[in-house]
């Protein structure tokens, strides 16, 4: 089943570099985000392939996005370096 969230990211927010077992679209509806280090804005569509490392973050404003994952949830994969012992 798919599965879809509404998200509202924070000012000043920042997820580090992950991955996701399954195939992702995010669309910003309002405020802009870095993502992978290119700002993007309402309307841009990001596609994520599964298991592909990717990151962003919030500047001064929030950000609203819709998160798709067409084939399910998924299982989330921190990059190494992110996982603290």
């Amino acid at each position: 089943d798919p599965a879809l969230y509404l998200l509202e990211e924070p000012p000043h927010f920042y997820t580090s570099t992950h991955s996701h077992s399954e195939c992702e679209v995010i669309i910003v509806l309002e405020g802009r985000m870095m993502f992978n280090g290119e700002w993007i804005g309402p309307g841009s569509i990001a596609y994520v392939p599964a298991n592909e490392d990717y990151w962003h973050s919030t500047g001064a404003e929030k950000c609203v996005i819709a998160l798709i994952r067409p084939r399910g949830r998924g299982l989330i994969k921190h990059t190494p370096e992110e996982i603290k012992t």
